[in-house]
């Protein structure tokens, strides 16, 4: 299986492969291009420097020299030692041309190449003031490099005649080509070592967040990427890492889950074995069996209501399930609710008040379930209220929302205990001493079903002084 590193480095190899093609191409034609140019440009400044040459040395003397070859000629000798040095600086053979086409006057190195002596007027007309690759109509036995240029003096046209082998360009290209290709293995070289380390450096996170899913996926939850710098890939590695702490918090608590549930469950079930094993053994006097009868009543409806509340949340879990919401009066619904606790309110003396804005108030949202949410509230409310103490239901509009708040005088909620409270089966020590028949589950069902709704829940507390729970409700449209 090709790996992500690979794929990069192939990647990166293939686009800078291509790209250094192009640029040598682009730099080879550039040279190529420029490197004539300038042989072209030496070979035109070689010819006008020798017709200035040549006309000096007439303006000096009157006359051109007769002949090519005579060694007392000191204005031939001059002259072509003069010649022989732009010959040699523009790297080219200098050849003066009679009006008859009869080579006049040759540099040093135009023996080096054959030359039949004599050349066509009318190639050499042809050829004027420009470069050309030509053989300039058979007068040299290979194509060369020319520039031709004529000259006026007095009555008769003379030319001057520039050649340079076509190997001393092409030799130039080569050189060039050849610096070109090793500048551009470097440049492939250090691109390959830097996509590498690159590479590497991009795929290390990744390496390491697939080592970390593998051990996700064996159970092992406390595994941790490094993060390190700013980047996508470091976002996604703070991301991995924040769901593998949520993985390692959902396992806690369903650990904690299990073992609070296998504590609630085997504790009435251990009740109600003790006291049948009793009956039946006769370590329990029949005239006994009525009471303890009783506490098994209690302890089985208490295992009921623990099984219920179970369904209900995981009822509730179900992902795609969405709350069926209908419009309904939340202030009526709260009359009847705070009617059912009557008893349990005038066992503890309580003194209630119950306060709705409007006498009716329309809301939308699953009736059911808000049914739950402040009976739940309630119960806790009265379960924790001191004897003689007060509690409020009220009931307020607040621009689109309605407002519930259950407020009682009470033990409250200290600060450290506000972030566990929602948690399923949570139950603080103060709480378990108040309240022995309690499943620890109405908080957790209360603000499953409020996030359901997409609703907002709120505490305001001060231990040994009061609790208030206060939560909206969207109006239904009118």
């Amino acid at each position: 299986m090709k790996t992500i590193f690979f794929r990069y480095m192939t990647t990166f190899l293939i686009i800078m492969s291509i790209t250094l093609a192009l640029l040598s191409m682009m730099m080879a034609a550039r040279v190529s291009h420029y490197a004539a140019s300038q042989q072209e440009q030496a070979l035109m400044n070689a010819a006008d420097f020798s017709e200035k040459t040549l006309r000096y040395m007439y303006e000096l003397t009157g006359a051109m020299p007769s002949d090519r070859d005579a060694g007392e000629n000191e204005t031939l000798l001059l002259t072509t030692k003069i010649l022989n040095e732009y010959a040699r600086t523009s790297s080219a053979a200098v050849l003066i041309v009679s009006p008859e086409g009869k080579l006049f006057i040759g540099t040093q190195g135009w023996d080096d190449f054959s030359v039949s002596g004599n050349f066509s007027l009318s190639t050499l007309y042809a050829y004027k003031n420009g470069c050309t690759y030509d053989s300039l109509g058979g007068a040299f036995s290979d194509i060369r490099l020319n520039y031709v240029k004529s000259m006026e003096l007095g009555a008769n046209t003379f030319f001057i005649v520039l050649t340079s082998p076509r190997s001393y360009a092409e030799g130039i290209m080569t050189h060039m080509y050849g610096s070109i290709l090793i500048a551009v293995l470097w440049m492939l070289a250090a691109s390959l070592a830097a996509v590498y380390l690159i590479s590497d450096k991009l795929t290390a996170p990744l390496r390491s967040m697939q080592s970390a899913a593998n051990a996700l996926a064996r159970g092992d939850f406390s595994v941790r990427v490094p993060v390190s710098g700013s980047s996508e890939i470091v976002e996604l590695a703070t991301a991995f890492n924040s769901m593998a702490e949520a993985l390692q918090n959902n396992e806690n608590k369903t650990a904690g889950f299990i073992s609070d549930i296998s504590h609630d469950l085997r504790t009435p079930l251990t009740s109600i074995s003790g006291f049948i094993d009793g009956m039946l053994n006769g370590s329990i006097s029949p005239e006994k069996y009525t009471y303890y009868l009783s506490v098994v009543a209690e302890e089985t409806r208490r295992l009921t209501r623990l099984v219920h509340s179970l369904l209900e949340i995981t009822r509730m879990q179900v992902a795609d399930r969405k709350p069926q919401k209908s419009s309904f009066d939340v202030c009526e619904m709260a009359r009847i609710i705070l009617l059912s606790f009557e008893n349990k309110i005038n066992e503890k003396e309580l003194h209630v008040s119950f306060d709705c804005e409007k006498e009716k108030m329309m809301v939308l949202a699953n009736k059911d379930n808000i049914y739950q949410v402040i009976y739940n509230l309630c119960d806790n409310a009265v379960k924790f209220s001191h004897p003689k103490g007060t509690l409020s239901l009220t009931i307020k509009s607040a621009k689109d929302h309605a407002l519930i708040s259950l407020y009682n005088t009470g033990e409250g909620i200290s600060e450290e205990d506000k972030p566990q409270i929602f948690e399923r089966l949570f139950k603080s020590d103060r709480s378990r001493g108040l309240d022995k028949s309690g499943l620890g589950l109405g908080l957790y069902i209360v603000k499953t079903i409020l996030d359901r709704h997409e609703e907002t829940l709120t505490i305001l507390s001060e231990p040994g002084k009061f609790c208030e729970f206060v939560f909206t409700l969207r109006f239904a449209p009118s």
